[in-house]
């Protein structure tokens, strides 16, 4: 089985015993598995079976937001709070999985922490003023582009500048305080998605965020939340139904704007009942 070829005909008939999508990695190693196991046929590509797939343990597998289930993509990028899985059509998150525990949402991670310990140590005592410049301008966690995905077919920073949009979090940082990393690895433009400013992701959405925490409080396990954009059709006077929506950047990388979002929560307690 080589990777970067075009497949024959007669392998597109063939079923597909293996679906989903690997790291580069894993690829490798399932190429591997597959080149010892022994082919039913000459006309038969290589076959995993399910013992085989579950043998390699995917990094999504290993996850605790992932223990009840995740929605199945093509490409899901794992971190340390967060499963993703990216739409390269729209360069939006199709959804992002987070597990939010109050060891979560009580750890020590900010976002000015690294700031707080360069002022200490190379600026020393400064002016308030220039105090909060560097505050707000040099050492908060940085959005920044997933280096997992293919450079042709990411979002990028430049599609949000001068957009008029909010580079709007899927899973909100203030739910990854349990390590700097996890906090850091929430302002990936995987877990992000544009949103109206004023109104929105600075007033109704960041209240919604706030009311998904007060939930962790009433479960002994935290909670599960789904959260991704949608694009609904809307109808004309004639009846008739459109898709209309902005899309922010340059031709051909734009990025779509969605029209509505949305999230889904499971209490850990109405897991644990549900089994």
């Amino acid at each position: 089985m080589q990777y970067g070829r075009k497949l024959t005909r007669s392998e597109i008939r063939q079923p597909l015993s293996l679906v989903g999508a690997f790291y580069p990695h894993e690829a490798r190693k399932a190429e591997n598995l597959a080149s010892s196991m022994h082919a039913p046929s000459a006309s038969c590509t290589p076959a995993l079976s399910l013992g085989a797939v579950r043998s390699l343990r995917l990094p999504i597998h290993n996850r605790k937001s992932c223990r009840a289930g995740a929605p199945i993509s093509d490409a899901v990028r794992v971190f340390d709070g967060f499963a993703a899985a990216y739409d390269f059509r729209t360069r939006n998150p199709k959804w992002v999985l987070e597990h939010i525990t109050a060891e979560g949402l009580n750890g020590d991670a900010t976002r000015y922490a690294s700031c707080q310990a360069a002022l200490s140590t190379h600026f020393g005592q400064v002016i308030a003023k220039g105090q909060h410049f560097f505050l707000q301008q040099l050492n908060k966690s940085e959005f920044f582009e997933d280096p997992g995905v293919d450079e042709r077919f990411r979002a990028k920073l430049s599609d949000f500048r001068d957009s008029g949009y909010d580079r709007g979090h899927m899973a909100p940082a203030a739910d990854l305080k349990s390590s700097q990393k996890a906090m850091d690895e929430s302002f990936n433009l995987v877990n992000i998605s544009p949103q109206i400013g004023a109104g929105f992701n600075r007033d109704y959405w960041s209240r919604f965020e706030r009311y998904i925490r007060s939930l962790v409080h009433k479960s002994d396990g935290g909670v599960y939340i789904v959260t991704g954009p949608l694009w609904l059709p809307k109808q004309d006077a004639n009846g008739n139904w459109a898709m209309q929506h902005p899309m922010i950047g340059k031709p051909p990388s734009l990025v779509a704007v969605p029209t509505h979002y949305f999230k889904v929560r499971n209490l850990t307690a109405c897991l644990s009942s549900c089994a």
